[in-house]
């Protein structure tokens, strides 16, 4: 990976290529909105655009169409009451409507 991370996310994308996104490095501590696509085909990762906002602890799931879905997690100045959706065919994120909770350290389960 091009950033260290911890307690971070990864999701399987509809091409086959591995998401991670955000965490935060144990040696600088700040939550990164940073992510980055493992492209199975070349065997390597490469940037792709940041979150709106930067968390760890949080949840992320792959959704139907295609695009994944990270919410909560905390931030530095404590829980994170958003939500992104990273869309593959751009690599980039947008922000969806916040939370009626801020929450950190959950699961989230596709219905």
């Amino acid at each position: 990976m091009n950033t260290t991370r911890a307690d971070f996310q990864m999701v399987v994308l509809p091409s086959g290529n591995v998401l991670a996104a955000g965490g935060f490095n144990p040696s600088s501590t700040p939550e990164a909105q940073s992510a980055e696509v493992y492209d199975v085909n070349l065997g390597n990762w490469s940037p792709v655009g940041s979150m709106q906002d930067a968390r760890a602890f949080f949840s992320m799931i792959l959704l139907p169409n295609g695009q994944a879905l990270a919410t909560g997690g905390d931030d530095n100045s404590g829980r994170v009451g958003s939500s992104d959706i990273f869309n593959a065919e751009t690599n980039n994120w947008n922000s969806t409507g916040p939370l009626n909770i801020a929450r950190s350290e959950f699961n989230m389960v596709l219905l």
